[in-house]
């Protein structure tokens, strides 16, 4: 068969698939104390994962009975991939303070072969893990841990050799046996406080990531509307993810609910290639969220989640586009407890989306599920339950994406409405084994 697809042929292609993998790992780790504070820990690992790819194509337009394979949209390839980690820490730790450094390096082997191009391929990676982390305890009810973690990401099988099974008269994936590793640093944190006694809880955490030489998509698109992507890394460039959550929850006394109000933040840069010019996508995503909570104890429950935000996404190769929106969610649901042992839940959540310049239309979608049970057993630790998920039958697949080089709503099917009964066994109680 011609391994060059034709783009304006009758492509009607039979598939088959017969993946096999395989995953072995063993991992040993040693603790020496140094100190009464300070100890040393030391660690080894080796890893291996074999995968034997078969995605076979027949074209039955070529050949209406289906036992030639068209090697242009079939792959078998078979991989090994083995790793071997060791790694040093020190732990210093006093009453309220905890601070840990350390570093892993791993050597990674790879071995690719592909059976239709007779491609073979042999790849050595060094990868580095250092990290490092500072905790402070206030007390039993407040404290603060900042921590970094740097990691090598090594190229996959699938981005240095793609899939010639994913290709089609319009898409083809080209093979990048030069793909180096790119490297994430990343700086988390958290902070957290509470006061028993009147219910208030206050808090924050982080997340900001930078990755260096990156690997990504880059993408031609030939006049005649055909597809070619290769993965190549982005020497020069670096991308950088973010995210920042704060909360605050307090009762509110008389009426006995507790209250709590939120914001959050998200968002990043990336770069891609596209036709041999970058483009830099900015996306951002701010959230304002409440939440209340009410509980009788074996009475009922309720609570809500509410929440609206504003997300922000912009490409420099396509700045007047606009696809920026605003959405809402909200989240009841309603616990009854009655007759001493039955239960009685329902649920919702509600998402609303707003059109945008590449989306002409809102979305918006209520799940609701609900379902009735009796407890059985001593602590009610059996529960038997009828439910029904979906009860207003609207849950469509639905996923609106924003990435380097697009911007995409996926609608998919999935499963809608339907019936249940089934049982829940809690074991709680656990008899002491005499020693």
């Amino acid at each position: 068969m011609n391994n060059n697809p034709d783009s304006s042929a009758l492509l009607h292609l039979r598939r088959r698939m017969n993946d096999d993998w395989r995953t072995l790992s063993m991992n040993v780790n040693y603790t020496e104390p140094l100190t009464s504070k300070l100890s040393l820990i030391l660690n080894y690992t080796l890893n291996n994962d074999k995968n034997q790819d078969d995605k076979r194509s027949f074209n039955l337009a070529d050949n209406p009975l289906g036992n030639v394979i068209d090697t242009a949209f079939s792959t078998k390839m078979s991989a090994s991939v083995w790793g071997n980690q060791a790694g040093a820490a020190l732990n210093y730790a006093l009453k309220k303070m905890t601070v840990k450094i350390g570093n892993n390096i791993k050597l990674v082997n790879m071995d690719i072969g592909d059976d239709y191009t007779l491609q073979q391929l042999n790849r050595s990676f060094t990868n580095w893990y250092p990290s490092a982390s500072f905790n402070y305890k206030f007390s039993n009810y407040k404290a603060i841990n900042i921590s970094y973690n740097g990691s090598s990401v090594n190229p996959t099988r699938n981005q240095l050799m793609p899939f010639r099974y994913n290709n089609s008269q319009l898409v083809t994936y080209v093979t990048n046996t030069d793909l180096d590793n790119s490297f994430n640093n990343s700086v988390n944190g958290y902070f957290y406080a509470s006061k028993i006694v009147t219910n208030v809880y206050y808090g924050a955490n982080f997340n900001y990531t930078l990755t260096s030489n990156p690997i990504t998509q880059s993408i031609l698109v030939s006049p005649s509307g055909a597809y070619t992507y290769r993965f190549v890394n982005m020497d020069g460039y670096n991308n950088n993810s973010y995210y920042l959550n704060t909360y605050y929850s307090k009762k509110i006394k008389g009426v006995d609910i507790q209250t709590g109000v939120g914001l959050n933040f998200s968002g990043g840069t990336s770069y891609s290639p596209i036709n041999n010019e970058i483009n830099k996508l900015n996306y951002n995503t701010s959230a304002f969220a409440v939440e209340m909570h009410k509980t009788k104890f074996k009475s009922y429950t309720v609570y809500l989640l509410g929440q609206v935000g504003y997300t922000v996404n912009k490409s420099s190769l396509q700045p007047d586009i606009k696809n920026n929106y605003l959405f809402t969610t909200v989240n009841p649901s309603v616990d009854v407890y009655f007759l001493k042992k039955f239960q009685l839940h329902t649920d919702a959540v509600y998402l609303w989306q707003e059109k945008t310049q590449a989306f002409a239309n809102d979305f918006n979608r209520t799940i609701w599920n609900a379902w009735i049970g009796r407890n059985f057993l001593k602590n009610d630790q059996l529960t038997v339950k009828l439910s029904c998920n979906d009860i207003l039958n609207q849950n469509n697949g639905y996923e609106r994406t924003a990435t380097n080089t697009f911007f995409s709503e996926n609608r998919y099917t999935t499963i809608r409405r339907f019936f249940m009964i089934g049982a829940t066994w809690s074991f709680t109680k656990f008899n002491n084994l005499k020693q």
